[in-house]
């Protein structure tokens, strides 16, 4: 549709600590907030498996706009300003 319509894309890629990123996922992959057909079933047990897959993910960036986002202690996270990091993005396409 990007390209049919000629849409511009924001990215929003959340990164961070693998290590504490992978401990949150495996605590929440085993949840019942995580629907059983979308569990990992051990397959991320091995923190390289993990660290592989997120690497994979690492560099997408669809090209338009990056927001970049440390998730490493979502505590911490500022949301008002990643809204506002998009807003801006948004207003300069």
């Amino acid at each position: 549709m990007v390209q049919r319509y000629g849409y511009k894309m924001v990215t929003v890629l959340f990164t961070g600590d693998a290590v504490v990123i992978h401990k949150r996922f495996l605590a929440w992959d085993d949840t019942d907030e995580r629907h059983p057909a979308l569990r990992s079933h051990g397959f991320f047990q091995d923190p390289e498996i993990f660290r592989v897959a997120a690497m994979n993910c690492g560099g997408f960036d669809y090209g338009d706009a990056l927001v970049r986002v440390d998730a490493t202690d979502l505590a911490v996270v500022n949301y008002s300003d990643i809204q506002a990091q998009i807003e801006k993005a948004v207003r300069s396409m």
